[in-house]
């Protein structure tokens, strides 16, 4: 053992210590890049969210009934039309390989007739009760205990009613 750390240093003095150093520092350093994590933005109302939704209505769009980007929430420019999905009374939203760990879930929900309340689940714990009316974003500080290994799984579930002239049970309107 006593030859040990000179022969790492005779390695040192040969090979150049900026080729030891560079992949050693990267070896160390990978596992920092997998800490944090990109936003994900999904649009409910558009076709794109559709492998990821069940037992939601199809997607609508209406015109914005009131301003719903107030200059401190803007994250890039503020749409004419809403886009939004209804739910039914138990609906989910699959979102697989968003990573492991605490999340911040922003979402905007309202819509619907007034009267109907459903629950939201992240991975089957309750994060909180809403209520059918105006358009709002809800934000949920997600334990990391709620992701799953196959991702997140929100679920509303709860009443619905039917509007006039409309067949459908709605539940609460998701943006």
């Amino acid at each position: 053992m006593v030859g040990y750390g000179a022969g790492i240093s005779r390695l040192l003095r040969k090979v150049g210590t900026g080729l030891f150093l560079g992949p050693l520092l990267a070896l160390l350093l990978l596992p920092l890049a997998y800490q944090f994590t990109r936003p994900i933005s999904l649009d409910l109302g558009s076709s794109h969210a559709l492998p990821y939704l069940e037992g939601f209505f199809e997607p609508e769009t209406a015109p914005l009934p009131e301003p719903l980007c107030p200059a401190g929430e803007r994250h890039g420019p503020c749409p004419e039309r809403l886009r939004y999905a209804y739910t039914s009374s138990r609906s989910h939203l699959h979102l697989p390989g968003i990573g492991r760990g605490p999340a911040l879930l922003l979402l905007r929900m309202g819509g619907g007739v007034a009267g109907v309340r459903q629950t939201l689940l992240a991975g089957g714990r309750p994060l909180g009760t809403v209520a059918a009316g105006n358009f709002a974003t809800y934000a949920y500080l997600l334990p990391a205990s709620a992701i799953g290994p196959d991702g997140l799984t929100l679920t509303w579930e709860g009443e619905t009613a039917s509007p006039p002239q409309d067949p459908r049970r709605l539940g609460i309107a998701v943006a």
